[in-house]
């Protein structure tokens, strides 16, 4: 695997069903995703030379991981699968400063982690689903998630312990 320097942390909205499939495939050919650079951080205001703000931009990317795992899903928890990929494995979106990337190649040992709401976050997550077509209304209840509910870190070898 290559050393963290020359790896990209992408973080994979996903759903637990779609890393379950990940894993035994063992590869995801194309995902899209969110990632942290230079213009992502500057439009939050972050600096990625000073560490507080790379940890706040990465949380970021996190977050909008997570936004976008719930409104692509019907059911179910947050879930964002963070991977470590080379930048032959990333194409990035034209959209300055959106974190968009494509992902493709991603074997399963690239994953460094999973996060995944809590159970007590369940009925904020549905009530925000319930919005999703409501730009105003989904930006607040993806606001009061982030405020109230943070997602939790897994290894990625507690995927069948997540799965239950």
């Amino acid at each position: 695997m290559a050393s963290a320097r020359t790896t990209r942390t992408v973080y994979l909205p996903s759903a637990p069903g779609a890393a379950e499939e990940f894993r035994r495939s063992g590869r995801l050919d194309r995902a899209e995703g969110i990632s942290v650079d230079v213009a992502y951080a500057r439009r939050r205001d972050l600096d990625l030379a000073v560490p507080d703000d790379e940890e706040e931009a990465d949380f970021w990317a996190l977050t909008d991981a997570a936004a976008r795992s719930l409104a692509g899903s019907s059911a179910g928890p947050r879930f964002v699968v963070a991977v470590r990929v080379r930048p032959d494995q990333l194409v990035a979106d034209p959209e300055a400063g959106s974190g968009r990337v494509t992902v493709s190649g991603v074997d399963w040992a690239q994953v460094s982690a999973l996060f995944v709401d809590e159970p007590a976050a369940l009925p904020a997550v549905a009530a925000a689903r319930a919005v999703r077509t409501e730009p105003a209304a989904f930006a607040e209840h993806i606001a009061a998630l982030v405020a109230e509910h943070d997602l939790l870190w897994y290894a990625p070898d507690e995927l069948d312990a997540l799965l239950g």
